[in-house]
């Protein structure tokens, strides 16, 4: 059944889990970002016990 679609229809998919993994490592990156700067400030002390 794969073999008979076209190459077209796999791309639909392809963006969509692109558009995804774009998202969660933005998210990811602004999030470690926010936890670093909090501990570099001294916001988080007991965090790392």
């Amino acid at each position: 059944m794969i073999r008979r679609r076209t190459f077209e229809a796999a791309l639909h998919p392809t963006a969509v889990m692109l558009a995804y993994g774009a998202l969660y490592l933005v998210l990811g990156v602004l999030l470690f970002r926010r936890r670093r700067s909090a501990r570099r400030s001294g916001a988080i002390r007991d965090l790392d016990r």
